[in-house]
């Protein structure tokens, strides 16, 4: 609490931790998960009913009894862990912390939230002061397969929405820039789970264009929706409608599924299905701040990274793996 007295930087941090923290509950809490449908008016499909987002429900007033509180020990772990997350010199840096609690008891709210103030506060450390960049990976997360749950990656996805929301947004937050590139999340598991390259064989492309056909189940991009408003990612299963002019096969296929897109020279990319949200428009640079496909993970460090033991144990073996360390290599060379 002294430090949060006295380190404006610090105090921002975790103000806009506390707010990005707050929006991500709203996401996941408060908004519906809004499925693909047929709209006859428009003649395409689109997520069904109206997009409303986590800003528009905080600025509303809107969110409930139940969001935006702390349990004691998650309040307790995040105060206790300012200190260490913010002095590289800090003695509680040679500690390593347990969340000990049953399953369903918060561990994972505690943990994002040390999260959400460690980078946010790497960023400020970048404002107009001389040292290291601050803005490629400052998180690892490091899970068994069996432990990494969909819902786990969906959470960590829409706090990182969130912060991305904040910092494009510095005049609606009303905390001022958050310098940087902007914040994303990186999935870094075996090629089962996700692609590991954009082309060849089991490539983001090849699977993109089965998932198209109908030829597997399941975005091979992972997201099944939105991280920030909940519209469905995917491919609509409904029956192919009879309109004028007649879809065929080929272009209904491409006409059904929504949220991801196969750019030219950045490979297959994810959005929101609804161009109302905020990473659903037109530019992909816009696009939701997600990445699975590991060459783009090396391209792009992300800022929080969730990995499989495995996967980090292979670092040794792929040196394009060194970006996540500030280590880059052009044309072979360090």
């Amino acid at each position: 609490i002294e430090l949060l007295k006295n380190d404006e930087q610090v105090r921002k941090a975790f103000r806009l931790a506390n707010l990005a923290m707050l929006l991500q509950q709203i996401s996941t809490k408060r908004l519906s998960r809004r499925p693909l449908g047929w709209n006859p008016v428009i003649r395409r499909v689109n997520p069904e009913g109206n997009h409303r987002s986590p800003w528009d429900i905080y600025e509303e007033n809107q969110e409930g009894n139940n969001i935006g509180s702390w349990r004691a020990f998650q309040i307790a772990f995040l105060l206790m862990s300012l200190q260490g997350a913010a002095d590289v010199h800090s003695a509680d840096r040679e500690i390593v912390d347990l969340i000990w609690f049953p399953t369903g008891g918060g561990k994972t709210e505690a943990y994002l939230g040390v999260t959400a103030f460690y980078i946010l506060h790497e960023r400020l450390l970048m404002d107009g002061r001389e040292g290291p960049q601050r803005d490629g990976t400052n998180v690892l997360m490091r899970y068994t397969l069996r432990m990494l749950t969909t819902q786990q990656f969906q959470r960590a996805a829409s706090l990182v929405c969130a912060m991305e929301f904040l910092r494009r947004n510095s005049l609606k937050q009303g905390m001022g820039i958050i310098p940087g590139r902007r914040f994303s999340l990186g999935l870094w598991i075996g090629g089962d789970g996700s692609p590991n390259k954009i082309e060849g064989t089991g490539g983001a492309r090849e699977k993109l264009n089965a998932f198209r056909r109908g030829g597997i189940h399941g975005n091979p991009l992972v997201l099944t929706e939105c991280p920030w408003c909940r519209a469905e990612i995917g491919r609509y299963e409904g029956p192919r409608p009879a309109v004028t002019p007649r879809f065929t096969e080929t272009t209904w296929n491409s006409a059904r599924m929504k949220g991801i897109t196969d750019h030219q020279t950045e490979g297959p990319l994810l959005h929101c299905s609804d161009a109302s949200c905020e990473f659903g428009r037109e530019q992909w640079q816009n696009w939701l701040p997600v990445e699975v496909i590991d060459e783009r993970i090396y391209k792009s460090p992300p800022s929080l990274v969730i990995a499989t033991a495995d996967k980090l144990a292979m670092i040794a073996y792929r040196p394009a793996a060194g970006a996540l360390f500030g280590r880059r290599f052009v044309n072979g060379e360090p």
